[in-house]
């Protein structure tokens, strides 16, 4: 079974490039399968992770793709919830048994959305014959996106998997369990925190860019810029359908007629893109960007040169 994932640090437009891929009606979307919130132990069974952001290993790998690969099935089946009469539960049911068919006969590639399996994006790809897209994000875009839904970014999730923290540079292991043993916990958004959760994200893209150049790598920010170019390019490279009608519905989401009004939801789906791209020049103050650019430096400028932050 042949796949799509996209992938990348939270908050960098994942679901956003998702819902604009899904527009070429060509996929299933999974939703962040690896996600233990989001888990259906009724229908697929008990979820194998029990924190965000796994790093899956060999002696767990038989149980993870059983699990995922009912999340692929159920996936077909979304659709049939919140049918409101008979005729509309029947209706919906008929789409579902159509998705299982098409899904059968490969007719649509099931897309999984899910930037909680960055860690294990090469496990993925080699499991599931991925294409695979990786989003990047600016530090202070990132930042501020996380003070804007209030997040708490635990640095706990890396230190408790140790086969991950030997594949990360030495030196950040040392900053990570420096500030983990602060004991400084927060109950909501930290900017230190955040700011070495992108770094370790990004450490890992890295690693990623130099070793499968073969993946797709898309900056956030240059989406935001000039979407409607930036998606055509991306439908192209993964053999999607590209029309006028396509293009119309991504600039509906896109463009400038949409406001900014970015509140504490954690997504908004429609919204002017260049706009969004800056908006943490409004929500960070200029000593918070400094931190975040002073913490993130080492790995930041291999993505950003020093006028991104201007």
């Amino acid at each position: 079974m042949k796949t799509i994932l996209v992938t990348g640090a939270n908050r960098s437009g994942t679901t956003w490039v998702g819902k604009m891929l899904n527009f070429s009606g060509d996929l299933l979307e999974v939703s962040e399968p690896f996600n233990y919130l989001n888990g259906q132990s009724r229908i697929v069974g008990q979820c194998p992770f029990v924190q965000h952001y796994p790093y899956v290993q060999s002696s767990e790998a038989s149980r993870v793709k059983k699990y995922i690969d009912r999340k692929i099935v159920y996936s077909t089946y979304k659709s049939i919830q919140g049918g409101r009469s008979f005729r509309e539960l029947v209706s919906k049911s008929c789409k579902a048994i159509n998705n299982l068919r098409r899904l059968r006969c490969g007719v649509v590639v099931p897309l999984i959305k899910d930037p909680i399996a960055l860690l294990s994006a090469e496990w993925v790809a080699r499991e599931y014959q991925s294409q695979v897209v990786v989003m990047i994000r600016h530090p202070a875009a990132y930042v501020s996106s996380i003070k804007r839904v209030n997040w708490r970014m635990p640095l706990s999730v890396f230190l408790s998997q140790p086969k991950f923290m030997e594949t990360i540079p030495a030196n950040l292991v040392s900053e990570v369990e420096e500030k983990a043993m602060s004991g400084q916990e927060s109950s909501g958004y930290n900017l230190e925190d955040a700011a070495l959760c992108w770094k370790v994200f990004h450490s890992v893209i890295k690693r990623y860019q130099t070793e499968h150049p073969e993946w797709i790598f898309l900056r956030h920010e240059d989406l935001c810029q000039d979407y409607l170019s930036g998606f055509r390019d991306l439908f192209y490279q993964l053999s999607l359908r590209w029309s006028d009608e396509v293009g119309e519905m991504i600039h509906n989401h896109c463009g400038s007629q949409n406001s900014l009004s970015l509140d504490s939801r954690v997504h908004i789906l429609k919204r002017d893109s260049a706009l969004t791209r800056d908006y943490w020049k409004i929500n960070l103050r200029k000593d918070e960007v400094a931190r975040v650019r002073k913490i993130t430096a080492e790995i930041a400028d291999v993505f950003y040169d020093g006028s991104s932050w201007q």
